[in-house]
C-alpha cells in the first residue's frame, strides 16, 4: 500500500541520506544485498524509493508491490515522484535479503516518441532508503550506495516501444559493485494514482491466419498484460507481438505501430511458469504467436487491464446496441490511454500525453471516471512546462530538444487551450476551486502570449512572432482531399476563436474563485468584434465558399466546424445572426450527404452546436448515422474502441495510412459527454453537482436507456421507460442535491423529493 511521504523530522530531507545509483552496462540490472534485522519487535517499517527509469523491490523474495511502472511519468526536468511503501510485514527477525529490479522505463528511455534519450542518455539510476518508525528518531536501515552487489537478471532486456524478454533458464551472474550516478532532480512525494492490473479478459480463440500465422483474440482491444501459464520443454520459448485489427483478408496486421516493436519472449523452464511483463506493457486485441512451444492451448492465455487506478462512476444502458457498443468504445479508449498520463494513443511509438485529445475529451472523462487526482497530477506538469512567455506545448511531459523550444509544438489553437479547459471540468464536475486558483496565472499568461502573436488588435491572422504555420487546425477533418491532415477551415478562424474563449473562460474562472477583472469580458467582446469583421460577411454568412468533404479549394470560413466554433462559444453578434448561422451548418451538413465533415476540433462541438440551437433531430441523425464519417462506422466495422480517423478502414477494407492510424485514440469519443448532456440532459447547474439541470432531448432510435453517476454527493440515475406507450424520466437523487426538470417545451418543475417521474412531451 502506498502511504503518504514520511519526512525525517528532525532534517525534513527526503531521502536523505542515499545516493543515486545505476549499472548501465546491461538493460535490466539486479541490485541486492542482505543484512540483519534485530529486535523487529512492534515497530514499523517503511521504503521510500524512486528512480530515473522503472523499479520493483522484492524483499525475501517477495514483491512489495502490485503497483506498476513506478515513479510514474512527470514532466522530470521539474520533478520526480518519490513512493513510500509499509514494508513491516515483508521483513523478519534476522536475515533479509533485498533486491531491486530496474529497467529504462520512460525517463531513460532509448528513445520514446521520436527522440533518442529524450530525458536521460546515461542509464537508469535508482535511489531508495529503508526506514525504521516507532522510535522518537527515525533509523536508516538500509539505503542506496555503492556498497551494492549487481546481478545480472532474469529480465534480458525491456522497453515502452520494444516490450519484454525473460529467461527463466538464465543463471545469475555477479557483475560488480552498484555505481555512483551523479543525478540531481526535485524529488517530490507521490500526487499521482499508481498504475495497476484494473480487470482480466479471457481469450475468445485461436486461429490460424490465411497467412499460416497463429493468432489469439481476446474480442477487446485492451491496454496492459498478456499473462502466460505454461508447462513446457526446458528451453523452449514463446513469443508473440501485438495487433489492434486483422486485414481484409484476415491476416495479423501491425504496420499502424511503425517502431513500437511490442514484442514478449520468454524461456521456459521446464516446470510450470508464469509470465506477464514488469517493466512494459502492450496494446491490442489480437496477439500472434511467433515463436510457440509443442504443446499449447488457449487456456494458458489471459489478458491483464492496466490503467491508472481511477474509479468507474459513468454507467450508460440503451436499447439500441449500436450505441451500447459506441459508448463502450468510449469507455476503453479512456481506459487503454489513462496510464500515468492522459495519452494520444497507448499502442505505436508515441503514448505521449498531446494536450489537444484531452482538451476535447476531458468532459467526458469526467462523465465516466473519477479523474481529479489524476489530472491534476498532469496539469502540475503542464503549468511547470509552460514557458515564460506563456507558450505551451503540444505535448506534456514534453521531449527534449527542438521540441521542448519554440517549434512545431507550440502555440497550437484548441491544443494549448488544455491550460484552462482541463482546469475548469475538474472544477465543473467536482467542484474543486483550488485547481482553478493555480491554473488562472497560467491562463493569463496563456492569453498574454496569444495577443503577443497577433499583427491586428484582437485577431490571430499573422506572422509577427511564431505565427500560424504550425498550426494543427481542426486536425484530421474529412473536409479536405484525401489524406489531408488539417482539414480546410481557416486556420486563423480557428485561432481566434479559441482566443475569444479563452478570454471568455478567464472571465469564468474569476467568476467562480471571487477574482473579478472586467478585462477579459471586454477582451471577449472586443474579439468577438474583431472575428465578425474578419472571417463573416455583412449578411451574417461565414467568407468563403462552402466545404464539403474532400474539398480541395482555399482554406475557408464557411466549414461546419467554423459555424460550430462560432455557435458555441458565442462569436455571433445577435439573436438573429445565431439562427441564421445554426440554419446554415444544418444545410451543410444536407449538402454534404447527411454527413459531418469535422476533424478532432469541430467534432466535439458539432451536435452541441445542432442540439442547443433547435436542431435536435440533426444531431440525432449524426449520432445514428452508419455511413463514413460516421461514429457508427466504425461499430458496424468492429471497433471496440475509438478510431483516430473515421476512416482507419475504409469500406472496401483499406486502411488510411500506416503512418499514422491509430485505431484507439479518444478524441472522438467526446461524443458520449454530448449524450449525457443533450440526449441525456444532465448538466451541472453548479459546480460539483451542487444542484443539477435535466432537460432531456428524446430521439425513438435510443429506445429506453438509463444513466447512473456517481456525484460528490452520491449516486445520482436518470432513466427513460416506455409504459403504454408513454414515456417517463425517472429521476433520483442523493440527499444534498437540487434538480430542476425542464420538458422538450421548455416548462420547468423543480425536483424536490429523491425520486420523481415526469412525464415526457415527446415529437415523433
Amino acid at each position: 500500500m502506498l502511504f503518504e511521504m514520511r519526512r525525517n523530522r528532525n532534517n525534513g530531507g527526503m531521502l536523505e541520506k542515499s545516493s543515486w545509483i545505476s549499472f548501465p552496462r546491461i538493460p535490466v540490472p539486479s541490485f541486492e544485498k542482505s543484512f540483519q534485522l534485530k529486535n523487529k519487535g512492534d515497530y514499523k517499517f517503511f521504503l521510500e524509493a524512486t528512480a530515473m527509469g522503472f523499479y520493483q523491490c522484492f524483499i525475501n523474495g517477495q514483491r512489495i508491490t502490485t503497483d506498476l511502472f513506478m515513479p510514474g511519468y512527470t514532466s522530470y526536468r521539474n520533478r520526480l515522484q518519490v513512493q513510500c511503501y509499509e514494508v513491516t510485514s515483508f521483513l523478519k527477525e534476522g536475515k533479509n535479503e533485498i533486491t531491486f529490479l530496474l529497467s529504462e522505463g520512460y525517463g531513460a528511455a532509448r528513445k520514446f516518441g521520436w527522440r533518442p534519450y529524450p530525458y536521460q542518455k546515461d542509464g537508469a539510476a535508482l535511489r531508495f532508503r529503508l526506514i525504521k518508525s516507532g522510535e522518537e528518531k527515525e533509523r536508516i536501515i538500509l539505503k542506496s550506495d555503492a556498497t551494492w552487489d549487481v546481478y545480472s537478471s532474469y529480465i534480458k532486456d525491456a522497453g515502452i516501444y520494444l516490450g519484454e524478454s525473460e529467461d527463466k533458464t538464465a543463471q545469475k551472474v555477479y557483475l560488480g559493485k552498484a555505481e555512483i550516478h551523479r543525478l540531481k532532480k526535485n524529488l517530490i512525494p507521490q500526487e499521482g494514482l499508481p498504475v495497476r492490473e484494473k480487470e482480466i479478459i479471457r481469450p475468445k480463440r485461436m486461429f490460424v491466419a490465411p497467412n499460416g500465422e497463429t493468432i489469439v483474440d481476446f474480442g477487446q482491444e485492451f491496454t496492459g498484460f498478456v499473462e502466460i501459464t505454461i508447462k513446457g520443454e526446458r528451453g523452449e520459448k514463446i513469443g508473440y507481438d501485438y495487433a489492434e485489427v486483422l486485414d481484409k483478408n484476415g491476416n495479423f496486421y501491425r504496420e499502424n505501430y511503425r517502431q513500437a516493436k511490442s514484442y514478449f519472449e520468454y524461456t521456459l523452464s521446464g516446470k510450470k511458469d508464469v509470465f506477464k511483463p514488469l517493466f512494459s506493457f502492450g496494446c491490442g486485441r489480437y496477439i500472434r504467436l511467433i515463436k510457440k512451444p509443442k504443446s499449447l492451448s488457449l487456456s494458458v492465455f489471459k489478458g491483464i487491464v492496466v490503467y491508472s487506478d481511477i474509479k468507474r462512476i459513468g454507467f450508460f444502458k440503451s436499447q439500441n446496441e449500436k450505441i451500447n457498443q459506441l459508448a463502450s468504445n468510449v469507455l476503453w479508449s479512456t481506459k487503454c490511454n489513462f496510464l500515468e498520463i492522459p495519452t494520444d494513443c497507448p499502442q505505436r511509438d508515441e503514448r505521449l500525453g498531446w494536450t489537444g485529445d484531452i482538451a476535447m475529451f476531458v468532459k467526458t472523462a469526467t462523465y465516466l471516471f473519477d479523474v481529479q487526482k489524476f489530472l491534476e497530477k498532469w496539469l502540475h506538469d503542464l503549468f511547470l512546462e509552460q514557458k515564460e512567455d506563456g507558450y505551451v506545448e503540444g505535448i506534456c511531459p514534453s521531449l527534449r530538444n527542438e521540441h521542448s523550444g519554440k517549434g512545431t509544438m507550440l502555440g497550437n489553437a484548441g491544443w494549448g487551450d488544455a491550460i484552462y479547459l482541463v482546469p475548469l471540468a475538474l472544477y465543473e464536475a467536482y467542484g474543486d476551486r483550488e485547481i482553478l486558483k493555480e491554473a488562472l496565472p497560467h491562463a493569463k499568461r496563456y492569453f498574454e502570449h496569444l495577443s503577443s502573436l497577433s499583427k491586428t488588435p484582437y485577431l490571430l491572422d499573422g506572422i509577427k512572432k511564431q505565427g500560424l504555420k504550425s498550426i494543427f487546425g481542426d486536425w484530421l477533418a474529412t473536409d479536405g482531399p484525401k489524406g489531408f491532415y488539417k482539414g480546410k477551415t481557416d486556420k486563423k478562424l480557428i485561432a481566434t476563436a479559441f482566443y475569444a474563449l479563452t478570454a471568455k473562460s478567464i472571465a469564468k474562472i474569476g467568476e467562480a474563485i471571487g477574482w473579478q477583472e472586467e478585462k477579459y469580458e471586454q477582451d471577449f467582446l472586443k474579439i468577438r468584434n474583431a472575428y465578425q469583421e474578419a472571417f463573416f460577411e455583412e449578411n451574417g454568412l461565414p467568407k468563403g465558399k462552402p466545404s464539403y468533404k474532400g474539398y480541395k479549394g482555399k482554406d475557408t470560413c464557411y466549414t461546419q466546424t467554423a459555424l460550430a466554433l462560432t455557435l458555441c462559444f458565442g462569436l455571433y453578434k445577435d439573436e438573429k445572426q445565431r439562427r441564421l448561422l445554426a440554419k446554415s451548418l444544418a444545410d451543410l451538413i444536407d449538402k454534404n450527404n447527411g454527413l459531418m465533415s469535422t476533424g478532432f476540433i469541430g467534432t466535439r462541438f458539432l451536435l452541441e452546436a445542432l442540439s442547443q440551437n433547435g436542431y435536435s433531430k440533426k444531431a440525432f441523425d449524426l449520432l445514428f448515422e452508419e455511413r463514413n464519417p460516421s461514429w457508427l462506422f466504425s461499430v458496424d466495422h468492429g471497433a471496440t474502441t475509438i478510431w483516430e480517423h473515421w476512416d482507419s478502414v475504409d469500406e472496401d477494407g483499406n486502411f488510411w495510412s500506416t503512418d499514422m492510424n491509430s485505431f484507439n485514440h479518444y478524441a472522438y469519443g467526446s461524443v458520449f459527454g454530448w449524450l449525457v448532456e443533450n440526449a441525456i440532459g444532465l448538466k451541472p447547474a453548479k459546480a460539483g453537482f451542487e444542484e443539477v439541470v435535466f432537460s432531456p432531448k428524446y430521439d425513438k432510435r435510443l429506445g429506453d436507456y438509463s444513466f447512473k453517476y456517481e456525484t460528490p454527493k452520491g449516486l445520482l440515475s436518470i432513466s427513460l421507460k416506455t409504459e403504454k406507450n408513454k414515456k417517463y424520466y425517472a429521476i433520483s437523487l442523493p440527499n444534498g442535491i437540487k434538480g430542476t426538470y425542464i420538458d422538450q417545451n421548455g416548462k420547468r418543475k423543480r425536483i424536490n423529493k429523491q425520486d420523481e417521474r415526469h412525464e415526457l412531451e415527446i415529437e415523433e
